[in-house]
């Protein structure tokens, strides 16, 4: 499970997720996720993770056709991943938009957590 309690911005997120990868590529064989996030903000930006049998990387910048596509400010991310803001409320009142497949997304950061 990622320690998420030092987490910044949200690269620092970025770089702990990219790091799970490649230290464990094993826990996602099998898997299958093109989700893009588009964060705002001035520490924010865009980055996709890709995972499949192939691949399993986060690349700064965008994916043709993901999956899913989460948007959000900066400040929002991090409260969430710092476990300050409550995800399902944070669709409910906007702060988390998510475009394409929500499960897709629920998915997604389930097993990078898990």
């Amino acid at each position: 499970m990622l320690d998420t309690s030092k987490i910044k911005k949200p690269q620092d997120l970025i770089d702990m997720v990219e790091e799970e990868l490649r230290s464990n590529p094993a826990k996602y064989s099998g898997k299958n996720f093109r989700c893009q996030f588009d964060i705002s903000g001035g520490n924010g930006g865009q980055w996709y993770i890709l995972i499949n049998d192939d691949k399993k990387e986060v690349i700064k910048g965008t994916i043709k056709d993901p999956i899913c596509t989460v948007m959000m400010k900066e400040t929002d991310f991090i409260k969430l991943v710092n476990g300050k803001l409550n995800a399902p409320m944070a669709l409910l009142t906007g702060k988390i938009k998510i475009k394409g497949d929500m499960n897709h997304a629920i998915k997604l950061v389930e097993t990078i957590l898990a």
